[in-house]
Parts: C-alpha cells; structure tokens; sequence
C-alpha cells in the first residue's frame, strides 16, 4: 500500500530518508551549463480527410482497448496497457 494513502507523514520520512542516497536529481542547467535553454516551436498541421480518418480510427481502437482492459484487469493492473 503507498506511504501516501495513509498520510502517514513519519513513515514518509523515513523513506525518503533511506532512499535519498540513491536518487539523483539534477535539471539541464545544472549539468550541462553551457547548453542554451530549451527552445519549443509550436506548429499547427492541419490533417487531410483520409489521415483524420486514419487517426480516429486508431484513437477509437485504442481507447476500446485500454477501457475494456480496465474492466478486465481494474485500472492498478492495466498500467502497460495504458
């Protein structure tokens, strides 16, 4: 069961505690200083009628099978599938 369903801010502790040593978390900036900062260009493609199509056949598809996975298995046991 995890720590944080049961707001158990002492077991929490303790945890972090023990694991600290073995996470390293470290950002872009950090690391690689002379790395310029991350740039993101937006743009917007207007799909054709047959790849729409394509597309929201694929969507549909996908969806029926995580849902029915989920019926199947409970949401905790289909995480691969979603």
């Amino acid at each position: 069961t995890p720590i944080e369903k049961q707001g158990n801010v002492q077991r929490m502790q303790h945890l972090t505690a023990r694991i600290k040593p073995f996470l390293l978390r470290r950002k872009k900036d950090q690391v690689a200083t002379e790395l310029p900062p991350k740039t993101e260009i937006i743009h917007w493609v207007e799909l054709s009628d047959g790849q729409r199509d394509v597309y929201e056949t694929m969507r549909l598809a996908m969806d029926k099978k995580v849902r029915d996975e989920i019926t199947r298995k409970g949401v905790a046991r289909s995480q691969i599938i979603i």
